[in-house]
């Protein structure tokens, strides 16, 4: 099994980051504390690897657009905009 480092590593390299900044910019989501400025890389990271921990230590997290699964060594992070379900 990886730790919890090892796949937050490997999230941190692989997800688009500036994509995600841009959505939010088109979108005027502004984290809640912010002061209403644009959010920067380094706190969406924060926010990201927040949730990845809580998920990784057995809870399913969402937070600020992120959401973060942990199951059989598999530690998911996504970014949803909208979702529906019914």
């Amino acid at each position: 099994m990886r730790t919890f480092d090892e796949h937050w590593e490997e999230i941190e390299e692989g997800i688009r980051w500036g994509r995600i900044k841009k959505a939010m910019k088109a979108l005027n989501w502004k984290y809640i504390g912010t002061t209403g400025k644009n959010i920067t890389r380094a706190e969406l990271k924060e926010t990201a690897r927040h949730v990845c921990e809580e998920a990784f230590n057995g809870y399913r997290c969402s937070t600020g657009g992120f959401t973060a699964e942990y199951e059989d060594d598999c530690l998911k992070l996504t970014f949803y905009i909208d979702e529906y379900y019914t």
